[in-house]
């Protein structure tokens, strides 16, 4: 957390003055595409489209603003996720998992991010880049197509603790890491906050200077 306090990622704009509906337009514009692209037009969807209801009623002007994106096909899916949050939730997004992940297009990511960013409520992040760093820490290895699997789930309950979830700090401060230290390619071991327990840094003897 400290570390996260100095390098994290704070300028991205959907972390600022969160709401359950602002996190989950931009969990569903992160799929697959670069935060960086997605920061660059999220202010400007998120004041046009306050609400699922902005989104069925002007399909045309949503499917316009994130053409830039590449999200032809997830705009289908989130228009029609947009559709069912307001004939089976009047609107508002929803606090129980099943219903999160019962939305088109809605998986275990977005349905934890919603959750965790969007409501507060604590939980685990399990994705790619969380399954790297707990893997890397305790040796453990599990591919990251497997991020989906229970044994992935029960990794990251084991390696970050807390059973009922990290708070939103905590899981944006992984996603950080892994984004900016931690990479699947050429990781930044010496720059890790982790370093001294990491398993993946011990067995390559990696010293101050010779970064891997």
């Amino acid at each position: 957390m400290d570390w996260y306090r100095v390098k994290g990622r704070h300028d991205l704009p959907w972390r600022h003055k969160s709401t359950p509906w602002s996190i989950f337009v931009a969990e569903n514009l992160l799929r697959r595409t670069r935060s960086t692209s997605v920061a660059e037009v999220f202010n400007t969807i998120i004041t046009r489209f306050p609400s699922p209801e902005s989104v069925i009623t002007n399909k045309s002007h949503w499917l316009e603003l994130t053409a830039t994106l590449g999200l032809a096909i997830r705009a289908d899916q989130f228009i029609k996720s947009c559709e069912m949050l307001v004939n089976r939730h009047r609107g508002h997004i929803p606090k129980r998992y099943s219903d999160l992940v019962a939305l088109s297009g809605v998986g275990h990511y977005i349905a934890n991010a919603v959750l965790c960013f969007g409501h507060g409520i604590p939980t685990h992040i399990t994705d790619t880049n969380t399954l790297r760093i707990a893997s890397r820490i305790t040796g453990d290895k599990i591919g990251q197509e497997r991020h989906r699997s229970q044994r992935a789930r029960s990794l990251i309950s084991r390696c970050f603790g807390g059973a009922a979830g990290l708070s939103a700090n905590r899981n944006y401060a992984l996603l950080d890491l892994a984004h900016s230290i931690c990479t699947p390619s050429k990781p930044r071991c010496t720059l890790c906050p982790l370093s001294s327990i990491c398993q993946y840094r011990s067995l390559r003897k990696i010293t101050p200077g010779k970064a891997k």
